[in-house]
């Protein structure tokens, strides 16, 4: 056996060695020619060369246009038949261009991504439907951004209170229709509490720069000041807004804070009650829960406050009523209501006792003082709709008011949490 193996191969041995290799080239030959087409979707489609001054619709920044294509290719079956939309993309010429133009996908407009790949010698025909080509003004203008209150929960001990500024812009610069669009409907910035990590929150309450109030203002970082366009920009867009380096999330601590004093109780009468319905006064029922301090009618339980900070009940302690409105002649027609007593006149003094015993160039000084004015003005304004009143820690103060005999009672529902 082995002799008959050695003699099949000793024998006209040049012989055979040429005919195998006639055969490699051969079969390399016929498979380097052999062709195939193909159907390639998701193609993408980058202009060059755009008049100065000019865009095209739904083009972003690196001039890819947002609408791929699908390309039917024929071409050299061992390039084509691995060729995926990853590989090549259409680039098409706007030099001198004027006005909306088609763009004729051929062989030429073909380009590789894969470095060593010559795609215009490997594909012998390209099929695609022509692109439609508006070209518009470009444009750049200043959109607003709305800040809008925060997703998620502020860390364990800590409650959010706002979220500062509020309204901001971004320079935006894009197809004049698309750009105006956007200037009118404005943007928005949503920021999620739970990238706040504790600790941080912490060591800003450790070394306060506000010596008055009790709040910690978080900063967010740079990285968060960005609004995503993926139709004009490949990357999201940095809010160039001066006033975003002061953008911050102000957030105060968990706590409750016991109301001075009793709190004062009222009764309103609407012109039309008074004379249509009652014709006695209407005056406070006495029991456990409404005694007289003096001639006023007060809360006779001392009640808990939530949502505010020291400062702010320092301010607001002496100018604060239960309010019961009357409208009616049953206990249907009674509502209650928090009231603060000439609230314009305790903002002013809120926002003048900050801004005088502020020091330049920390907390507030960072702020020039239109802005600091506009800031703490705000944030009044946010304590005045946040306080909460408590019966007692983790029972929120549930008031049910009742009319009879032009006399208001009051009970307490202490089951709401």
């Amino acid at each position: 056996m082995k002799e008959k193996l050695k003699g099949f191969f000793a024998n006209n041995w040049p012989r055979k060695a040429l005919s195998l290799l006639l055969a490699i080239i051969i079969w390399f030959v016929i498979n380097k020619s052999l062709t195939m087409t193909k159907t390639i979707g998701n193609v993408r489609v980058r202009v060059n060369h755009v008049p100065h001054g000019k865009t095209i619709e739904n083009m972003n920044a690196n001039r890819i246009l947002s609408k791929r294509i699908n390309v039917t290719v024929e071409g050299y079956t061992h390039i084509v038949t691995s060729l995926s939309a990853d590989d090549f993309e259409v680039l098409l010429d706007a030099s001198g261009k004027s006005s909306n133009w088609d763009g004729i996908i051929t062989e030429s407009t073909i380009h590789s991504l894969t470095p060593g790949v010559n795609l215009k010698r490997s594909i012998k025909r390209i099929t695609a439907d022509n692109i439609p080509i508006e070209l518009t003004n470009l444009v750049t203008k200043k959109v607003p951004v709305v800040v809008t209150t925060a997703l998620g929960k502020a860390p364990v001990g800590y409650d959010f209170l706002n979220i500062w500024p509020q309204r901001l812009h971004v320079t935006i610069s894009g197809p004049e229709k698309r750009v105006n669009q956007l200037k009118e409907q404005g943007l928005h910035l949503t920021y999620n509490l739970d990238d706040i990590v504790k600790y941080e929150l912490d060591n800003i309450a450790a070394n306060p720069t506000d010596q008055h109030e009790s709040v910690v203002s978080y900063y967010i970082p740079n990285d968060f000041k960005q609004i995503s366009l993926p139709e004009l920009y490949t990357e999201p867009v940095k809010i160039n807004d001066p006033k975003a380096k002061n953008l911050r999330v102000d957030l105060i601590r968990d706590d409750y804070l016991p109301l001075p004093g009793f709190l004062p109780l009222s009764i309103y009468l609407p012109p039309s009650s008074t004379s249509k319905n009652h014709s006695k006064e209407v005056v406070f029922q006495s029991s456990p829960l409404i005694k007289m301090q003096g001639h006023l009618p007060v809360f006779a339980k001392q009640l808990l406050v939530k949502g505010v900070t020291p400062f702010f009940l320092e301010i607001v302690k002496n100018q604060m009523q239960l309010l019961v409105s009357v409208s009616g002649d049953d206990s249907l027609s009674l509502s209650l209501s928090l009231q603060f007593i000439n609230p314009k006149a305790l903002e002013n003094r809120f926002v003048g006792s900050l801004m005088a015993n502020d020091t330049p160039g920390e907390g507030f000084g960072l702020m020039i003082p239109a802005v600091q004015e506009e800031y703490l003005r705000d944030r009044f304004k946010k304590y005045m709709s946040r306080l909460e009143l408590f019966y007692e820690k983790g029972t929120k103060l549930k008031l049910l008011p009742k009319l009879e005999h032009n006399k208001v009672s009051l009970n307490v529902r202490g089951d709401e949490k």
